[in-house]
């Protein structure tokens, strides 16, 4: 894809077909991309297969949801990103992103770039799965009060099952996509049971600190 945009002139968009001829489109540069995101962002909805699968983990809250639905959500969870709130967020915020960085500049040690010796401060580093795991260490402390601390676990990167899983999704009905044999089918249940039980127990003691 990074290949693409490249080699191929354009204006913003990219157009092309998958397989069994879905088609598709690509935003390349910052205008596009808030215009999907943000100006016309209602126009734009989520792919129907890979937005199922989101939803086994996830459920059809604020993030999957759509139209009306998101509106409400949104305007209901609005309240809790003033510009009070989200100040006071900044130390948490500077404190998860240093030590995120700390965490990538040891895998860049640990895994150094192909032709150059080990330790030197010099190689590639997969981002969204580092990513996804900050967003994670913010919003647990800031909205629920539990440090999941997740950069520190390395055993829980995304792995080629689940991107796999999420591709198929896209174009092969979710019936079909949850009777695949590998072990992300597997893992997403039990994981999904985990963080149930986690939010009810945390649930259960501010429930507790009330009474």
């Amino acid at each position: 894809m990074v290949d693409w945009l490249r080699r191929i002139p354009n204006e913003g968009l990219i157009h092309f077909r998958e397989a069994l001829n879905y088609s598709f489109v690509v935003a390349t540069n910052h205008k596009a991309l808030m215009d999907v995101l943000h100006t016309n962002s209602y126009d734009f909805v989520k792919p129907p297969g890979g937005r199922e699968f989101l939803a086994r983990g996830l459920g059809y809250g604020l993030i999957l949801s759509e139209g009306d639905a998101h509106r409400a959500a949104r305007k209901a969870v609005t309240p809790a990103f003033t510009i009070k709130n989200i100040r006071a967020t900044y130390p948490l915020m500077w404190s998860k992103t240093q030590h995120l960085l700390r965490q990538l500049q040891r895998e860049i040690h640990l895994h150094p770039e192909p032709g150059r010796k080990q330790g030197q401060p010099s190689g590639f580093v997969e981002i969204q799965g580092w990513a996804n795991r900050l967003a994670f260490c913010i919003i647990g402390p800031a909205a629920i009060g539990r440090d999941f601390q997740w950069l520190e676990n390395e055993n829980d990167p995304p792995s080629a099952d689940w991107l796999l899983l999420f591709a198929v999704s896209i174009i092969l009905p979710q019936w079909f996509v949850k009777r695949i044999p590998c072990n992300a089918n597997i893992v997403l249940p039990q994981k999904v049971e985990y963080l149930r039980n986690l939010f009810h127990d945390i649930l259960r003691e501010k429930r507790e600190r009330i009474t």
